[in-house]
Parts: C-alpha cells; structure tokens; sequence
C-alpha cells in the first residue's frame, strides 16, 4: 500500500482514459473556442484551489498536441524562485520548442532570432520599465530616478528592442504554427508569491500580445484577487484590474456526485489500499473495499470536499492504518473523523475534548450540503450512535441510552423521531459505552499524528 499517490497518468494516445471527472466535454468546447481565435488571447481556466485544474490543464494539453496544436506548458510555482518571470518564461518557450520541433533549418533560424532579440529586452527591462513601455506614462519620481542613471537614448533603445522582440515571436509563431494558434499553459499562478503573480501576468499581457498566440491561465480567481489586495490595498478596483490582463474567464464546472465517486474509486485504486484494509475490519476485502468507497463520496458530498481534501484524506487513512495501535473497528468512524478532521478542525477539538452535546453536534451537520441525508442515513445513524456515547458525560444513573429511550417514551415525540431513537438504539446495544470512548481516542491520537503529514 502506498502512503504517497502516483502522478496523475495522461496516456499520450488516449489522454481520458484516467480522466475521472469527464472534463473531455468542456476541453473540446473549449477547444472549438480557441482554434477560431486569430489575435492574441488570454483565458483564464478558474476554479477554487485542490479542485483539478492541473489534470484539466494536462488533459487539455495532450489533446491539444493530437490535434496538431504547437503547445508549451509553464509552471510559475515551480519557477518563482527566479526573479523576474520574464526569464523563466523565454527559458520555457525555448526549452520547449527545442524539443517539439522536427529538423527544420527555417525554425531553428527564427528561434536562434528570437532567442537574440530576447537578450536585450531582458537586460534593458527594470520595474520603472515596464510601468513606462506599459503605460506610456512618466512622473517626476519615475524622471529623478532615472536621472543620473539612465539616459534617454537607453529608454529609446529599450522600447525598439521590445517591438524588435515582439516581431521574432511573432515571424517564430508563423514558422512553428501557421494554420493554427500557438498555445501557452501557465499553470499555479495563484500558489505564487503576490509580487511574481503579477509581475507574471503583467509581461505576459505586455510583451507576448502577439497575433496568434493564446495564453491560457490556470488560477483561482479568489485567492489571485486577494493577492492584489494584499499589494495594492482594499480601495483598489480589483475585477477592473484583472480584466487588463485577461480577455475571457471560462469557470470549470462543479464535480456532479457521480464524477466524485469516479474519482473516489480512482484514487482509492491509485492508493492500493484494498490489500491491507482488512486488518481493522471483520468483513471481507470485497464488501470493505465498496463500504470505503461509498463512504468517501458519501462524506466528501456531506462536507462539500474539494478533490484535494479526499486525497489528503486518503492518504491520512493510510497512515491510520499502518499505525495498527487497534484491533478490528468500524471503518467509518476512522473515515469521518479524517474527514471532520481535515473540514472543521475546531469541531473535531470539541468532539473529541467532549465540549459540545449531540444535539449541537446534529444541528451543525444538518446545516451541512447533505447534512440532513447523512443523518437521516444508516452511516449517520451508526455514527450517532458511536458519538452519543463518547459524549455522553459520565454521571450515575445515566448513559447514552437514556436520552433516546426518553424520545420513544413520550407521546409528544414525532413518529420520525421515534423511528430514528429506534435506530440508533439498536446501534447503541452492539458495543459497550467504554469500548467506543477507548476506540475514538485511540483513533483521534493516530489521526492527530496523520493530520501532521501534510
């Protein structure tokens, strides 16, 4: 079993085949979109983060390169420890090119150009730069601090290196992808320092604006608009702002319940865990491996987990088991305290501190997307059952039972509510009040050392 998930696999001949979310519909959308646009293009792909865009990038990619599509994919994350983005960027269109295109002595000439061209823009660019070739527009600051230090003639030979650069891009574009638009994936922005997250967006916007080729933008457009609050301040206009850089936005859809049990069943298969889940379980492999399943998209649905949160939780699982510091248990105790753990980490605290009563406890998971379902259901019932008496505070004469023999007894009781005291009763009499607390604090000691190993 392994405690760390395989990389997501986009086999070059049929790059759907893994693809769990059934994301093919919206790339060929998309696609259609894209392969009409003759000018220079930004789209930005957005989405909440641990929600997918990086597999919908790469699938995006890949089908893209089979359609005979020049593409070239850059990570600002991984390259934001270079300074200026400008220099990572040329580094990946020239890396990328070298090794995407056939021996052509035309294409080789015009990226050995470019590649020229591109050396004194990357010399002569500074930050006062950019806000002057952008903006065309020069203060009395922006003038003292050139003044003894950069003359006129370099600002003059800056902005005719810019457009001498910008003709190599574009004569390299016509060479490498005449019929069709040349495509740039930029992946992460939003995992970036604010500074280089904008920096970024700026160059890419200003100095690559070339006929043809379409820059297509990973992001969650929340956590980007909060970095440029964090540079700029709350006054700032910040959709207006972002709207200089992008000329369309294309938000992915929602996962649908049964794209989540895809993926549930996906990275459950990735994370090879059917082979030794049977150890803290007395049921076989077969009905433990569709119980796990069903509860992961169960709870992932209750709780509104994003996909990153049911990998995180996956992997916490693992670590669980492999601590083996219990014997046979039921594994959905495990699975919804990982889960409550990683979504509410203050409402684990108190479960398992004892500071909250089961009726606070029902009346937060009801607010929940699903809440009602899930307590109305036989995993919430089990699970109330296992919470009633860990909660349940010990006092002579009392137990977990009391209260829900209490609903059955009075008239004034709903015949609903009787018939779920029934079922949670019924679940009650399987185990003893000290083996649940026991087992729960065993489990909470072990998740607590999982939830470490982020």
């Amino acid at each position: 079993m392994s405690i760390k998930l395989k990389p997501f696999e986009v086999p070059e001949n049929d790059p759907f085949k893994y693809d769990a979310l059934n994301r093919k519909e919206s790339i060929e959308i998309l696609t259609q979109f894209i392969g009409k646009i003759e000018e220079n293009f930004v789209l930005t792909i957005n989405s909440p983060w641990g929600s997918g865009k990086t597999v919908f990038i790469r699938l995006w990619n890949q089908f893209l390169t089979n359609k005979d599509y020049k593409t070239i994919y850059y990570n600002a994350w991984k390259n934001d420890f270079i300074d200026d983005p400008m220099l990572a960027i040329l580094s990946e269109f020239t890396f990328s090119i070298q090794n995407f295109i056939k021996v052509d002595k035309k294409i080789k000439s015009k990226l050995k150009k470019f590649v020229k061209d591109s050396t004194p823009v990357l010399k002569g660019l500074s930050n006062i730069f950019i806000k002057i070739s952008t903006s065309g527009k020069l203060s009395l600051e922006d003038f003292a601090n050139l003044k003894g230090e950069l003359k006129v003639n370099k600002f003059t030979k800056l902005k005719k290196d810019i457009e001498k650069f910008k003709k190599s891009l574009s004569d390299l574009k016509e060479v490498l992808s005449p019929q069709k638009p040349l495509i740039v994936f930029v992946d992460e922005i939003d995992r970036c320092c604010p500074n280089y997250a904008i920096d970024l967006l700026e160059k890419i916007k200003h100095f690559f604006n070339v006929p043809g080729i379409i820059f297509i933008l990973a992001i969650d457009k929340i956590q980007l608009m909060q970095m440029i609050e964090t540079l700029y301040g709350q006054n700032m206009h910040i959709d207006g702002y972002l709207k200089r850089f992008i000329d369309l936005e294309y938000t992915l859809p929602e996962t649908s319940e049964p794209d989540l049990s895809n993926f549930v069943n996906s990275t459950y298969d990735k994370m090879d865990i059917h082979n030794e889940i049977s150890m803290v379980d007395f049921r076989a492999k077969n009905e433990l491996e569709l119980d796990i399943k069903h509860i992961f998209t169960f709870l992932a649905n209750a709780f509104d987990c994003s996909l990153r949160d049911i990998e995180k939780s996956f992997i916490q699982l693992v670590v669980v088991l492999r601590s083996k510091t219990f014997e046979k248990l039921d594994i959905f105790v495990i699975v919804f305290f990982i889960f409550l753990k990683i979504k509410d980490s203050i409402l684990y605290n108190r479960i398992i501190k004892k500071r909250i009563t089961i009726k606070e406890l029902a009346d937060y998971i009801r607010k929940l997307r699903g809440g009602e379902e899930f307590l109305n259901s036989e995993e919430g019932t089990t699970m109330e059952a296992y919470l009633a008496r860990h909660l349940t505070k010990k006092s002579k004469g009392t137990s977990a039972r009391d209260s829900y023999q209490h609903i059955l007894d009075n008239e004034k009781s709903s015949e609903i509510q009787k018939e779920r005291a029934k079922k949670v009763l019924e679940s009650i009499s399987g185990t003893s009040d000290n083996y649940v607390r026991i087992m729960i604090s065993q489990i909470s000691k072990v998740i607590d050392i999982g939830s470490r190993f982020d």
